[in-house]
Parts: C-alpha cells; structure tokens; sequence
C-alpha cells in the first residue's frame, strides 16, 4: 500500500462531505471556509507527500549511517512541525462544527463509507494491521515506550 493511497483516501474524503453536503444544501460558503481553513490546500500535502517520498527512500537502505538516521529525525521533526497545527485546528474547530452540520444518521452514514474504504484499501482487518506495522517500525526505532519520552 502507498502513503499516497492512504493520503488520498482523506483528501478524498474531505472533498466528497464538502460537496454532499453543498448538494444538500447543509453546508454554507461559510462553513466551506471552516472546512477549508484546516489545510492550506495542495501546499501542506505537497509538503507531507515530499517528507513521505524522502522517508519511504531512506526507508529501502538496509542499514542506516548516522547521516541517514539525522536525516530521518529531520523529516519527522519537520512532519510534526507541519501536522501539529492542522491537527489541532482540526480537532479544536473543524470536528466540532462538522457535528454540528451534519445529522446523526448523515454522521453514522459517513462513517460507514470511511469504514469501507478502510477495507477496501487496507483489507478487512486494515485498521489493525497498520497499527501493528507501527508498533513494529516504533520498536524498530526505539520509540515504542511512551514512558521515555515523559517527564519525571
């Protein structure tokens, strides 16, 4: 499976709410603006898909210098630096006022169709997998325990 597969199912799934619901007449321009205001459009994705190529490149060497391994600390820091801001926007303003847009059953609905491109991209324990796969690459890098990274 390809990052960008796994990208392109939220961006796609983004673009498909906001035009159903501009179809049922459920989302204002206004809240097309609140939609939109948690990415700067192909700008951020362009960024990540570039930090994503890099890594999945460094990724294929069997054994990684010192060089190679600042160069992935680099990528990740600037992936966070990048994604913390979206996420939080995302979490603190856009969810919450998608809720507030859609109803219970518009919601569920939508849910059920992320579920099935779940399993249609990722198989029907997909969701499972890839968190198995991290917790893979985590132990592989050292930074599956959680604890070493809390302050005492």
């Amino acid at each position: 499976m390809k990052p960008t597969t796994i990208h392109s199912i939220g961006t796609n799934s983004r673009r498909h709410f906001v035009k159903q619901g501009l179809q049922a007449g459920q989302v204002g321009l206004a809240s097309v603006s609140l939609l939109t205001a948690c990415s700067n459009g192909t700008g951020e994705d362009n960024a990540g898909r570039h930090i994503t190529d890099q890594l999945l490149q460094l990724s294929k060497t069997p054994s990684l210098n010192p060089t190679e391994i600042q160069q992935i600390v680099t990528l990740l820091t600037a992936f966070n630096t990048m994604y913390r801001p979206h996420e939080s926007r995302e979490d603190t303003i856009l969810f919450p006022a998608f809720r507030k847009l859609v109803s219970r059953h518009e919601y569920d609905s939508l849910g059920e169709e992320f579920e099935n491109n779940e399993h249609k991209h990722f198989g029907q324990d997909g969701f499972e997998s890839m968190v198995a796969k991290v917790a893979d690459i985590e132990k592989q890098l050292g930074i599956y325990d959680l604890n070493q990274f809390t302050p005492a």
